[in-house]
């Protein structure tokens, strides 16, 4: 598709009906008329569309926070924003009696949450991140929390408590599925970003490609960030995220253009043996081409540009890359699954097909399949600032639970929010038997204590397996 021009193109200036193409010798049609300018406004105009537009922005608001409180009533809404619960304590001291932890800083070599960046000691293969919640005036804040509010009717609260209540169930469901004297509870997924002793680990996947690429693990880190949008990490068996991103590399260094990177993106299924395409946007495997190009050519990745003069890291790739690095201070990822899952769950997941002006789908470019709009979730996590205050509300649910790493918690949450979708919708392909598939049954023993032998119940979408300390034994 030909690029759009400001006014008329060159084609158009031949564009003459047969009335108006001059004879020979004739006179060349005259001009037509320019379109008026709009007449500018007074600023008693401007002052009453202002006082319009905060008249109907407050009335969606109000009925953004109608529909989430709501959603939130409904049974659906009490099973995802109900957590942890013990009686008499907070989600603090719930955790740490229950023993439910992370992977320990000693074990990962990976930032904590306080950690800052120290001026002058950027790591140069870092990207850049949405600005910090406490980085901002208080003016910014403002307006990025009516933003939110107006285009989802989120409020830092109610993120604070839908993320809290995701990293709950995802430690529910783990110690459901803890083996019996286990010392700690430690749920899937919070692996994802260290473990490379194990090949098969997500981080493992990523350095074996690397290596076998021969390129750093940063830069193929990066190939991967860039081709994530509208792209499945994992797949049964298969890693499509980092298929594409290999695509991207493997065609490059055989010469090929970032232009032309996706024309050939082709594989073929190990298990049917159909020729297929990699999935993902034109786009941005052609981004992934352009930024392995300024790579050869020695241009830190802090710098990487697009052809606009931006950076080609946006505020969910620039995050997202990071969280791979070792060393780099953490900001959370606010994708579609936990922004979106984690933080706005009431909002849509449903795309509608894109119509043309007879009301009819419009076909993909490819000629396979139909556009379609993004859904209600998507939309909600592209308002200006929301990655800011996502990142925000993250630490907060971490803090309240004595959790000290952004990129465990966030991949816990990542991992759970994968679970439940897909016991909404199998097509999700990612079952509680995959990520524990052989959990052990607990044994109570009657010598253990409890000081909490009167709890109330568990509620909540894994209350039947949730082990409480009245069920684990009472004081003999």
């Amino acid at each position: 598709m030909a690029p759009r021009t400001r006014g008329r193109s060159y084609d158009d200036l031949d564009d003459w009906s047969p009335e108006e193409v001059p004879a020979a010798g004739g006179s060349v049609p005259a001009a037509k008329p320019a379109t008026a300018a709009k007449p500018k406004l007074t600023a008693a105009e401007t002052r009453k569309k202002q006082a319009a537009r905060k008249v109907t922005d407050e009335v969606t608001t109000q009925a953004n926070f109608s529909r989430r409180e709501g959603w939130e009533a409904s049974p659906e809404g009490q099973a995802r924003m109900t957590g942890v619960q013990d009686k008499g304590m907070g989600v603090g001291m719930s955790y740490m009696l229950r023993g439910y932890t992370e992977a320990k800083q000693s074990e990962t070599n990976m930032p904590r949450a306080y950690d800052r960046q120290l001026p002058g000691m950027e790591d140069p293969l870092a990207a850049p991140t949405p600005e910090r919640w406490d980085d901002l005036d208080d003016k910014k804040r403002g307006d990025i929390e009516r933003r939110v509010a107006l285009k989802s009717g989120a409020t830092m609260g109610s993120m604070v408590k839908s993320m809290g209540a995701q990293i709950d169930q995802s430690y529910l469901r783990a110690d459901k599925n803890t083996p019996a004297g286990a010392s700690e509870v430690r749920p899937y997924g919070q692996d994802f970003y260290h473990n490379e002793e194990n090949p098969d680990s997500p981080r493992g996947v990523v350095a074996k490609s690397a290596r076998e690429l021969g390129i750093p693990y940063s830069v193929h880190a990066a190939m991967n960030a860039f081709t994530s949008p509208q792209t499945k990490f994992q797949e049964g068996d298969r890693y499509p995220n980092n298929e594409a991103a290999m695509h991207v590399v493997r065609h490059m260094e055989a010469g090929g253009d970032a232009s032309t990177v996706h024309r050939d993106a082709n594989y073929t299924d190990p298990t049917t043996g159909e020729e297929k395409r990699h999935s993902g946007y034109p786009a941005n495997f052609e981004k992934a081409g352009r930024a392995h190009d300024q790579w050869k050519a020695g241009v830190p990745m802090s710098d990487w540009k697009n052809e606009s003069g931006s950076s080609m890291f946006g505020p969910k790739t620039g995050p997202y890359h990071n969280s791979w690095l070792r060393g780099t201070p953490d900001t959370f990822v606010a994708d579609v699954h936990s922004g979106g899952g984690g933080m706005i769950p009431h909002l849509g997941t449903a795309k509608p097909l894109m119509l043309d002006s007879e009301g009819n789908p419009k076909p993909n470019s490819s000629g396979s399949g139909f556009q379609r709009e993004k859904s209600e979730r998507e939309a909600g996590i592209e308002t200006k600032g929301f990655h800011s205050m996502a990142d925000e509300a993250h630490r907060r649910a971490m803090a309240q639970r004595g959790l000290g790493s952004v990129r465990q918690t966030q991949a816990t949450q990542w991992s759970e929010e994968r679970i439940q979708r897909t016991e909404q919708d199998a097509r999700f392909a990612f079952p509680e038997d995959k990520a524990y598939p052989t959990p052990a049954p607990k044994k109570v023993d009657p010598n253990q204590g409890s000081m909490f032998a009167d709890e109330p119940a568990p509620a909540g979408p894994l209350a039947a397996g949730r082990t409480t300390r009245a069920a684990r034994g009472k004081r003999s």
